[in-house]
């Protein structure tokens, strides 16, 4: 009895160190996506800034096409 209860408890531990492995791993990919997105962002303000019109002219268009296709869903 003592002998399952101590493979039982050795089994939990050995899960639940790889269960913290995994958490650690997923923290440090959340951490470089995050990074990442804000050097995007970053980027994508750096081109609004540079490109003010171009920009205006690149939303206008998503915008119109993208009215133009829910208006054709719609009827």
């Amino acid at each position: 009895m003592a002998r399952a209860r101590d493979d039982a408890a050795q089994e939990l531990r050995e899960f639940i160190k790889k269960a913290q492995e995994q958490l650690e791993s997923l923290q440090d990919k959340g951490k470089d996506l995050l990074e990442e997105a804000k050097d995007k962002k970053e980027t994508a303000e750096d081109f609004v800034k540079d490109n003010p019109l171009l920009a205006l002219a690149g939303a206008f268009a998503i915008g119109y096409l993208a009215g133009r296709l829910l208006k054709r869903r719609r009827k």
